[in-house]
């Protein structure tokens, strides 16, 4: 049998220790990684909604103002105050 060179055997043993040492460096890394993305998506769907309820409530006082210079409603609410006045 011919004999292994200790060369050979010292840089299989480190390259395995290598990569045994940094698992847990990656896996922590990959940790750290999909917290930020998580974050990051946290704060666009906030940014989302907020953008959503402001068109929402300029949309309602778009509508409010828009009911509060309509004339045929005014004109309908003084009918209805006519014709509740003649049944009584």
């Amino acid at each position: 049998m011919s004999e292994i060179s200790s060369e050979i055997t010292d840089a299989v043993t480190h390259s395995n220790v290598q990569v045994v040492a940094e698992s847990p460096a990656n896996g922590l890394g990959n940790v750290y990684l999909t917290a930020s993305h998580a974050t990051g998506l946290l704060f666009e769907n906030a940014v989302g909604h907020q953008q959503q309820q402001f068109l929402l409530a300029q949309t309602g006082a778009s509508r409010e103002l828009h009911q509060l210079y309509q004339e045929k409603t005014i004109t309908e609410a003084i009918r209805l105050a006519q014709l509740l006045q003649n049944e009584n």
